[in-house]
């Protein structure tokens, strides 16, 4: 069980990130819509799996396996061919277009599992109308591929009726094409970012020495350099070299290296800065990256305490069927993923730290756990609801907040070390707080392996909504440290084109 544990929880991880660094560096100006949508249907999956399992499987668990054992290698075969880097992929204002539909779509399931969940729920059970119900949601759950499909059949019918361009008209005329080679002037600043040059500078242009006469620009071809400034390069490097190319372990191993950089030929690489790539051992020792971790660790830490132990709170509280609250909270885990995603990413454009909107929703789950702790008339519906919600905006929000701090480069392993904090938590606040306190609870109560009543997560949720006062606090203190790179990156109308 530990082994088969395991290598589904890892597998999980290769999902997440193969899909997700796929899709952002696809669609890097709309990181909080993409991750809205993809980590929406994780959240989702439970509802749409439990429906699966009361229609078509009718409540048998050895199905229910056999379909988590297969689908997931299924669905790996059928779209291993799709999933795949495509610079450009298309233009914002049709890209918007596309993500509203799936938006409506998605919106429209979560609605429908909400409605029929409570339609299941207060009426007599009824395996036709359960599987018509199973069936619609399968339909609304295939919709997006269809808006996807429409796209590439108008794209295709774009290119068919496309003119010859101009330069194929050249050459059929037998006119002069543009030259295979082209000298490109490089113009830029000391002391200018990546960024700063822009997307097809980095491309095509070839990056000069830099020489420290003073701060105004330089246009230089490699033609114009004279012998005395090819000779300040050491052997075997050319002039085509990035300036900024060269590691500190380089120019302290080098003598030549060394002998050009005292003279101004070089210039050493300096360490990366909020908003450019940095590699995992770079971000670790950056007091922004542990912030972002422990707020993260204190919402889904908190919040994955509540999720574990759902089905004995329910049994505590007399409810002998969790069905209903694992499913609300399946629902609005999915609305909170996706309004996270798309609300972020509305008021990002503005230079509002995503960071923000974890501070509210923590203040949110502050509410969900005093409903959890107090136990009274329906406050069990309305805390999975909240918790849900609330939950589900952390991962929509973290993940593209990561993305803009320490770019996409090397997004794979730094997305993967902030995603501790969910395990990391659920052994902290699940595993240990909450199986204590309940066992202690049990022990005094008239049945020694089970409590039952409201005192037996009481001060487990008042512990969680602790630590979400100050996770919540946390966040606005990120927010404040990290508002200058949103102001760099949005509020100047410079896009994010670190697309390495």
């Amino acid at each position: 069980m530990c082994l088969a544990i395991c290598i589904g929880a890892n597998s999980a991880t290769f999902f997440n990130t193969a899909v997700l660094v796929t899709t952002m560096r696809n669609f890097p100006q709309s990181r909080g819509t993409v991750v809205g949508i993809l980590k929406g249907f994780v959240g989702l999956s439970g509802a749409i799996f439990t429906q699966l399992y009361t229609s078509f499987l009718f409540k048998n668990p050895v199905s229910l396996l056999l379909l988590l054992s297969t689908s997931p290698f299924a669905v790996s075969v059928a779209c291993m061919g799709f999933v795949r880097p495509v610079p450009d992929a298309t233009r914002e204002p049709e890209e918007k277009r596309n993500f509203f539909l799936v938006h409506v779509i998605c919106v429209s399931l979560a609605l429908y599992l909400l409605v029929a969940t409570f339609v299941q729920d207060f009426l007599p059970s009824n395996p036709i109308v359960s599987g018509v119900i199973a069936t619609v949601m399968l339909l609304f759950l295939f919709a997006p591929v269809f808006v996807a499909l429409k796209f590439f059949i108008l794209g295709l019918f774009k290119r068919t009726e496309e003119p010859p361009s101009r330069r194929n008209l050249e050459q059929e005329d037998g006119g002069v094409g543009e030259p295979l080679v082209r000298e490109e002037t490089v113009q830029f600043q000391i002391g200018s970012t990546e960024e700063e040059l822009g997307q097809s500078d980095e491309e095509d242009a070839r990056t000069l020495p830099t020489f420290r006469h003073d701060d105004s620009y330089i246009e230089r071809t490699e033609e114009e350099l004279s012998w005395d400034d090819r000779k300040k390069f050491p052997p075997g490097m050319s002039t085509s070299d990035s300036a900024t190319s060269l590691s500190e372990a380089d120019i302290e191993n080098d003598t030549d290296v060394l002998m050009a950089v005292g003279e101004g030929a070089v210039s050493r690489k300096r360490k990366p800065r909020r908003g450019e790539d940095f590699n995992l051992r770079q971000s670790l020792l950056k007091a922004d990256f542990w912030l972002l971790f422990f707020t993260f660790f204190c919402g889904v830490g908190s919040g994955v305490t509540a999720i574990n132990n759902l089905g004995q709170i329910g049994q505590a509280q007399g409810f002998t069927d969790v069905t209903i609250f694992v499913t609300l909270l399946g629902i609005w885990n999915f609305l909170g993923r996706l309004g996270g995603g798309a609300i972020s990413e509305k008021y990002v454009r503005k230079a509002v730290p995503r960071t923000l909107w974890l501070a509210g929703a923590q203040c949110l789950m502050v509410v969900a756990h005093l409903l959890f702790a107090w136990a009274g008339t329906s406050s069990l519906h309305v805390g999975s609801i909240l918790l849900g919600f609330c939950y589900g905006v952390h991962f929509s929000v973290m993940v593209p907040t990561a993305s803009e701090l320490f770019g996409l480069k090397h997004f794979g392993k730094i997305y993967n070390f902030l995603t501790m904090g969910d395990p990391v938590g659920s052994l902290l606040f699940s595993g240990v707080i909450a199986g204590y306190l309940y066992d202690m609870e049990a022990r005094d109560g008239p049945q020694a392996d089970q409590c039952i009543g409201a005192h037996c997560f009481r001060l487990t949720f008042l512990i969680m909504a602790g630590v979400c006062l100050v996770g919540s606090a946390a966040s606005v203190y990120v927010s404040v440290r990290i508002k200058p790179v949103y102001q760099s990156l949005y509020k100047s109308g410079r896009a994010v084109r670190n697309l390495h």
